[in-house]
């Protein structure tokens, strides 16, 4: 929405525009993969992302032994 007003004395408009946008980027990883034997934090407070961030789905794999199949969720 724009504001919409009147300079008091029209002319040369002077100052300083700082943007949020770049000023202060996140640097990290942007695709997480979940773990199940530790936590995970992404150094995002007060930065400007780029994109969004992908946590992917929990691994899972599948075994076979002698009583069967093993089925094993997360690294």
């Amino acid at each position: 929405m724009p504001i919409i007003g009147r300079l008091p004395n029209p002319g040369t408009i002077t100052g300083v525009f700082q943007s949020a946008y770049g000023s202060n980027p996140y640097v990290g990883e942007y695709t997480i993969v979940p773990s199940a034997h530790e936590s995970q934090r992404l150094n995002t407070h007060d930065k400007y992302m780029k994109q969004d961030v992908i946590v992917t789905i929990i691994p899972t794999y599948e075994t076979s032994n002698d009583c069967g199949t093993t089925f094993i969720i997360g690294d």
